[in-house]
């Protein structure tokens, strides 16, 4: 028996059901984070436009700020954010992916 309420696509009114298709568009699937936050969609909304500026390029792009996001996860040892971010990871274009020597001494 879970814990927490979910609301599945099936379950969820027409404003959930939009932010869900929203959602899956997004990232192919339908993470069970954004059910679990169903009986408050103003909260998932609220998530997505944080992750949005969060995930922005800017100094780090967007790859390797979800890579960060994979290895945090690990550090905290929470087995559904690392599968979720593993999943993630694994959808970003390989163009889009770097090698990042942080370490390396500077070439003169």
């Amino acid at each position: 028996m879970s814990f927490v309420k979910k609301i599945s696509e099936e379950q969820a009114g027409p404003e959930l059901k939009l932010l869900y298709e929203q959602i899956r568009q997004l990232y192919g699937f339908l993470p069970n984070y954004f059910q679990a936050l169903g009986p408050l969609p103003n909260v998932i909304e609220r998530e997505r436009a944080l992750a949005a500026v969060v995930l922005s390029d800017g100094v780090l792009p967007a790859a390797l700020k979800e890579q960060i996001m994979l290895v945090v996860s690990g550090i905290n040892s929470s087995s559904y954010c690392v599968a979720a971010h593993l999943e993630l990871t694994t959808q970003v274009p390989q163009s889009e992916t770097r090698s990042w020597h942080c370490f390396d001494s500077p070439t003169n």
